[in-house]
């Protein structure tokens, strides 16, 4: 059993320590809705940062795509480089790019720094912030995949969009004034049984 510490011991009150706050910039890209992409390059990019960071780091990194921390942001052929605010008072560098076999490596100037194996929040960050960019913007898709043409590359990595009829939307849409809720409810315990109270 360890010896109990005294309250000079600055490790007394590790419960009580409090992480820096991150310094507020302008001009960051703020990515609302962090990770929620549907073009195949953009989710590789998330699955591969995901699969190669501890479990802590993609709440942080998702934290740091949504209030604008990730600045200067630039895709160039297959690669991606911006600045990164968090706590302290210089950005750190980080890139992300595409390797030959079809992965990805990233590089970050901060003490944790990224190995093959473990991404920085920093580098999360990057990749949710790109993943979001080649997903919206046909120009960045371009840029990542290495495309001279823009529409071209947005073609090949887009979705498959889904065509809805305008006259079904519409039917879908209005309010129903002919459903009970009883009748409802009914129905659907006939499909779902309720659990027993």
């Amino acid at each position: 059993m360890s010896p109990r510490r005294s309250g000079r011991d600055p490790w007394a009150r590790w419960d009580r320590w409090e992480p820096k706050p991150r310094i507020a910039v302008t001009g960051g890209v703020e990515v609302a809705r962090p990770g929620k992409v549907s073009n195949v390059d953009a989710v590789a990019i998330i699955a591969f940062a995901l699969s190669h960071s501890s479990s802590a780091i993609p709440g942080r990194a998702r934290t740091y795509a949504r209030h604008g921390q990730v600045v200067n942001v630039s895709i160039d052929d297959e690669s991606a480089q911006a600045e990164i605010q968090g706590s302290d008072p210089r950005p750190y560098q980080v890139a992300l790019r595409r390797t030959a076999s079809k992965s990805f490596a990233a590089d970050c100037t901060c003490p944790y720094g990224c190995t093959p194996g473990s991404w920085c929040k920093h580098a999360v960050a990057l990749a949710y912030v790109v993943a979001e960019l080649v997903d919206s913007d046909p120009a960045s898709a371009a840029r990542w995949t290495g495309s001279a043409d823009p529409a071209a590359a947005a073609a090949a990595a887009a979705a498959v969009p889904v065509a809805v009829d305008p006259e079904l939307l519409a039917r879908l849409a209005a309010p129903r004034s002919d459903l009970v809720q009883h009748d409802v409810l009914t129905r659907a315990a006939e499909v779902v049984p309720l659990p027993p109270a």
